[in-house]
């Protein structure tokens, strides 16, 4: 078998802020917009190059608990964490974001691996990670 990486999920509290905010922030394409009604939502879809960004958005929605975008407390608890986007400058990103209103959760950071990255939050608290890629 041949797998590769498809897309991943977010549930959201408005679909069309949050989407909004995906493509005006990062450059996402919007593919198209879906209902499910069995399961009480509807839901977009995102793209970024090969990333698909499938955002939902439930009629039961609940927040995002506190200790969920906190990014120490949060690698505490088993499950999905975050998704990461590469860089080609973190610095010029990081400035570029934070001048346009986007909230970080960390300042510019060195990790285990000696790449940089830095946290930020999109309108619900959910962490993405911006990471520079080397050559």
């Amino acid at each position: 078998m041949d797998y590769q990486f498809h897309h991943i999920a977010i549930s959201v509290r408005d679909l069309e802020k949050s989407s909004s905010w995906y493509k005006e922030v990062f450059g996402f394409d919007e593919l198209g917009t879906f209902e499910k009604e069995d399961l009480n939502v509807k839901f977009k879809h995102l793209k970024l190059k090969n990333l698909i960004l499938e955002i939902f958005q439930s009629t039961h929605s609940q927040s995002l608990p506190l200790y969920r975008k906190n990014l120490k407390d949060d690698l505490a608890v088993q499950g999905v964490k975050h998704f990461g986007l590469g860089v080609a400058d973190m610095e010029i990103s990081y400035k570029e974001l934070k001048k346009r209103g986007v909230e970080f959760a960390t300042e510019i950071l060195i990790g285990a691996s000696g790449l940089r990255y830095a946290f930020l939050k999109d309108p619900d608290g959910i962490l993405i990670e911006l990471l520079e890629l080397t050559t």
